[in-house]
């Protein structure tokens, strides 16, 4: 993706004027990082985009529905608990294991974590920081 990209958004931000404002939203799979690069921070952290967009359709429920349905609580807590927060899936075995994050950087529903951190690509490659743009908006959210 890379600079490709960020030259569209640079091409967006100057015909439309700094007045407006200019987001990429990514999803829930390419915002935080895939096999340990981080994709999207050379865009985000660029003067072409004004807010860090996330589509996080982020599973806020595990196991089965209630038979009167979630509380309000069990939702709420979903986004800083649970899959993708504390733990993950192996598929690998057939049936689905339940296993714990032993590195939190991997817990890609962990978006403080990632927003406070510093990003570095496999080479030791350090990234600009996202986080001084001081803004991320949920685009789009779901998840029960």
């Amino acid at each position: 993706m890379g600079s490709t990209i960020v030259k569209l958004a640079k091409r967006i931000k100057l015909q439309l004027g700094k007045e407006v404002t200019v987001t990429y939203a990514a999803d829930w799979s390419e915002y935080h990082s895939y096999d340990g690069w981080y994709n999207m921070d050379e865009l985000w952290s660029s003067e072409y985009i004004d807010v860090v967009g996330i589509d996080a359709y982020f599973p806020l429920t595990d196991g089965p529905e209630p038979p009167f349905g979630y509380s309000a609580e069990d939702v709420m807590g979903g986004w800083s608990s649970g899959v993708g927060y504390d733990y993950f899936y192996d598929y690998s075995k057939g049936e689905p294991e339940r296993v714990k994050y032993n590195d939190s950087r991997y817990a890609w529903k962990n978006i403080a974590k990632w927003w406070s951190e510093t990003h570095i690509n496999p080479g030791g490659i350090v990234l600009p920081k996202v986080n001084d743009k001081g803004i991320i908006s949920y685009l789009s959210y779901n998840g029960v």
